[in-house]
């Protein structure tokens, strides 16, 4: 078993390979979602009530409530990824996201299913996470999203409601745009941007998105690009200086992304910007 990093409101991420096939699960203070990975197998579920066996391909998901407890069994490969969540966190999205009284949240112990939008959510968590290539604020909207997906698909959250309408108006758009401009060398966490619009997170993500056609992460991401590319042509400041006040870790990690976006490393803006000013 390897814990896998993730810090995001109390979530935890485990990524187990070749441990034994039978064991015994205790009750469980957190619900756990599991991803199936390395093939297809059969799991074997026991508890008080009838045993389930169940034929489960790669990237299925298993879904287990807090307060549960079973004997698992597996035949085929042993290799799983579990997303442990607190149930506080649930109810807080069902209450801000559903308009759900967070009490009444009950998830649908599940084996196997398909469920292909929360597997790729979950993939990109789990590879993201192991290579260290997730921004806070990115791990937080993919966890967002992951949490929203698992309410609307595998519990009694999402029966006949649709989330709540909110939308960011001119002003408080234009404030939030403000403060990511003078606070790009900090970090920018999606509870202070949500903050700043007195919206939930989840709804905040929905709204902003709906405002500008880029989610958080994305605008925030092109705006650091921006004002790296326009140090860079402007300027005879060192590259590290330079990633600093765009809010990149280091020159290594404003070169990536200035690579992933515009195909082109900082020299390349740098040299353009020694042939403008001449």
């Amino acid at each position: 078993m390897l814990d896998v990093p993730l810090e995001t409101q109390g979530c935890s991420l485990r990524w187990f390979r070749g441990t034994r096939p039978d064991f015994a699960q205790p009750p469980l203070s957190e619900h756990y979602v599991v991803l199936h990975l390395g093939g297809a197998k059969r799991v074997r579920r026991a508890c008080d009530g009838p045993t389930l066996v169940r034929e489960t391909s790669c990237e299925s998901i298993t879904v287990i409530p807090s307060g549960s407890g079973y004997s698992w069994s597996t035949q085929g490969p042993i290799e799983y990824a579990h997303l442990y969540i607190p149930p506080v966190r649930l109810c807080r999205l069902a209450e801000t996201a559903f308009d759900r009284d967070g009490a009444q949240v009950r998830l649908s112990p599940e084996v196997g299913v398909e469920d292909p939008l929360l597997a790729a959510l979950f993939q990109t968590l789990l590879h993201g996470c192991r290579a260290d290539r997730l921004s806070p604020l990115a791990l937080e909207v993919i966890t967002e999203s992951f949490l929203a997906q698992v309410l609307r698909g595998h519990s009694n959250v999402a029966a006949g409601l649709r989330p709540a309408q909110h939308v960011l108006p001119p002003r408080r758009l234009a404030e939030i745009k403000d403060y990511v401009e003078t606070h790009l060398d900090r970090d920018l966490s999606l509870d202070t941007l949500s903050d700043l619009a007195h919206l939930s997170r989840f709804h905040f993500l929905r709204a902003f998105t709906k405002a500008t056609g880029q989610t958080p992460h994305a605008f925030v991401m092109a705006r650091r690009l921006d004002r790296a590319k326009r140090l860079l042509l402007e300027t005879d400041l060192p590259i590290s200086a330079i990633a600093q006040s765009a809010g990149f870790s280091g020159a290594s990690h404003l070169s990536r992304r200035l690579f992933e976006a515009e195909g082109a490393r900082p020299s390349t803006f740098r040299f353009q910007g020694v042939r403008r000013r001449g």
